[in-house]
């Protein structure tokens, strides 16, 4: 095979992350990659474990003197989220991604870059392949599905480990030590809207070139959600003009920050609804952070359908997403400029008389997650949706001054002197907070190189981090 990646350094580790990015490897999509791994386990006659999940562990035994040590755990996710430009027409069924070196940046063509956590992936793969390294025995567990629910980790057989030590491989900064995340459950409110017969023009209003981000870990950053300004402008348009919905459908995975969104309305007066959306534009153009610089607001005309949503149900449907909770809910007491409760509305899908809206609710405090899952009870009652309550993961109460913590921070400043490593807890779900309840005892931390903008097809991932990240963990597993 030829490699576009020959020239970056590790080789190895760039290697196996191209070899794993030429294979499809959405949520639910993950049988290929799930044979690969048992292959390379296969033909290094390494012991390997996988389950209907999709769950696989590579076992590999301590280097030579070091076969009694006790067992370290690494752990990275193989699914990734799967999100593309507008006009992009990659099929992530069926083809793997398209790889850019752009100055320090490793990115994709249009598309998310599977960074996260394929670079996980790719380093558990390069180690176990490394008969050059020194350590002690390992216990590499590729997790199935964390992007939808972490089926995997859910439904993985604990007690084939025995490792009381574990690197999570899915977290962002090298010198950025996560000891805690939150705990979140996603919640569905279905809405059956009267439908009467439209005589009216149709409209199409189009939200596009929001930056989007991770749900958890970028919700801190201010970027404005496509759905709420589609519900904040048309709201404040039918208090001008009334209309009628046809559809509404914004967002495709829960776990990002929606970016682009799309509305039809039957109008009467089309031009005064035009213009009014024209000067809404404006004024939510002056309110946007630098990174959503790129946001459009676009009106045109769309082919006639023979019915619409009733205004009364418009209004409801409008009322509801311009009010139902988002973003930035809490930030943390203990942990500075750590967001402690968050919620975000994920998908908005119209099937029919049926709109489906999905929120992602993130807490640090059980408490608090509690009573934002109560709101939304409320809210179902009020506006008359149908509710339900999705999967639910526990979060990782914060530690710090583990030994493993400890470890990772000797490593790092034996390394490199330029950055001080830190021990800190985010707001996005971990894979740690349910396999340490699984584990009782597990010292785990989660660690990974330099990434922006994961969940969107501006990820992009730094090489040189990457470079210095392996060695990090490479001297860990050397003094371990």
């Amino acid at each position: 095979m030829s490699y576009r990646l020959d020239s970056l350094a590790p080789q190895a580790l760039f290697r196996f992350f191209e070899d794993i990015s030429a294979i499809p490897r959405g949520s639910g999509n993950l049988k290929g990659i799930t044979a690969f791994l048992c292959d390379f386990a296969e033909q290094r006659g390494l012991d390997c474990y996988s389950d209907d999940t999709f769950n696989v562990l590579i076992k590999k035994g301590g280097s030579a003197g070091r076969e009694n040590e006790a067992p370290l755990m690494l752990q990275a996710h193989t699914d990734m989220v799967c999100e593309k430009l507008v006009g992009c027409e990659h099929d992530f069924l069926k083809e793997g991604i398209d790889l850019v070196i752009d100055g320090d940046f490793l990115k994709a063509d249009g598309t998310t870059l599977g960074g996260d956590d394929g670079i996980g992936v790719a380093l558990m793969l390069a180690i176990l392949d490394d008969p050059s390294l020194s350590h002690p025995p390992l216990e590499c567990l590729f997790t199935a599905d964390e992007e939808t629910g972490m089926d995997g980790a859910f439904a993985f057989d604990y007690s084939r480990l025995s490792a009381k030590r574990m690197i999570n491989l899915d977290a962002s900064g090298e010198n950025e030590i996560t000891a805690g995340c939150a705990g979140g459950i996603n919640i569905l409110h279905r809405l059956e809207l009267d439908a009467v017969r439209n005589e009216n023009k149709l409209l199409k209003i189009e939200v596009k070139g929001l930056a989007g981000g991770h749900s958890g870990a970028d919700i801190h950053l201010g970027r404005a959600n496509a759905t709420r300004i589609l519900a904040r402008v048309l709201l404040d348009v039918y208090e001008q003009e009334v209309f009628n919905l046809v559809s509404f459908d914004a967002g495709t995975k829960l776990t990002a920050i929606t970016r682009e969104g799309t509305v039809l309305i039957a109008a009467d007066d089309v031009k005064r609804v035009s213009a009014c959306i024209a000067a809404k534009e404006k004024e939510i153009r002056k309110e946007l952070n630098k990174d959503d610089a790129r946001f459009s607001l676009r009106v045109s005309k769309a082919p006639m359908r023979e019915s619409c949503f009733s205004y009364r149900d418009t209004r409801r449907l409008l009322t509801l997403l311009a009010l139902v909770p988002n973003g930035v809910l809490h930030m943390s007491k203990d942990l500075e400029g750590i967001v402690d409760t968050s919620s975000n509305v994920g998908v908005v899908k119209t099937e029919g008389n049926t709109v489906s809206i999905t929120c992602s609710l993130r807490s640090m405090q059980e408490s608090r997650l509690n009573e934002l899952i109560t709101l939304h009870k409320f809210i179902s009652k009020e506006f008359d949706t149908r509710y339900e309550e999705g999967y639910g993961y526990p979060g990782w109460e914060f530690v710090s001054g583990s030994p493993i913590q400890k470890r990772y921070i000797d490593s790092y400043r034996t390394l490199f002197s330029d950055k001080e490593p830190y021990v800190t807890a985010v707001h996005a779900g971990l894979e740690c907070g349910l396999m340490s309840k699984r584990v009782p005892g597990m010292d785990a931390i989660s660690v990974g190189p330099v990434m922006f903008d994961i969940h969107t097809p501006s990820e992009r991932l730094s090489i040189s981090s990457c470079k210095r990240f392996y060695r990090v963990i490479c001297h860990i597993l050397e003094n371990a």
